[in-house]
């Protein structure tokens, strides 16, 4: 088992650093320590971040706020797990852009990645969370702030 990164000074800095992305993140975890990296990396990296704890507050946010940009979701978690909701979330969205939604898991088994596409989940993290696949997801997903030219 690996344990948790250590986010240090040097670590955020190499971080603001970095190409800076634009867009709204739910990221959806019941460990505190999980949210508040996951919180700082994408902070850093120009994105805004709303939390959730579990599933169930995770609808409720995709039912009541303005569609989210991307959404990271753990996919083990108590009272509603990531795959119920994904699927209630699909749900509201409806004949909406669909939203990318990314699961997060510490569990390597075979098979994970194929039970995430089936539940609607657009991609899959290993945790803890790696820089450079963080980085490839959100090129993948969202668009860079040097994509838009700075308004005069």
């Amino acid at each position: 088992m690996r344990s948790q990164p250590v986010v240090t000074r040097s670590t955020l800095h190499g971080i603001a650093t970095a190409a800076g992305y634009r867009g709204r993140i739910l990221a959806v975890d019941d460990n505190v320590v999980n949210q508040r990296v996951a919180q700082r990396y994408l902070e850093r990296m120009g994105c805004t971040v709303t939390i959730a704890s579990d599933g169930t507050q995770a609808v409720e946010l995709c039912s009541t706020e303005t569609p989210f940009d991307l959404i990271l979701m753990d996919v083990h978690m108590p009272r509603m797990d990531g795959f119920t909701a994904t699927g209630c979330i699909r749900s509201i969205e409806g004949s909406r852009r669909r939203t990318p939604i990314i699961a997060l898991t510490a569990d390597a088994m075979s098979g994970q990645a194929e039970k995430c596409r089936d539940a609607g989940m657009d991609g899959y993290l290993s945790k803890p969370i790696e820089l450079d696949q963080l980085r490839k997801t959100l090129d993948r997903f969202l668009l860079r702030e040097e994509n838009f030219p700075a308004m005069t």
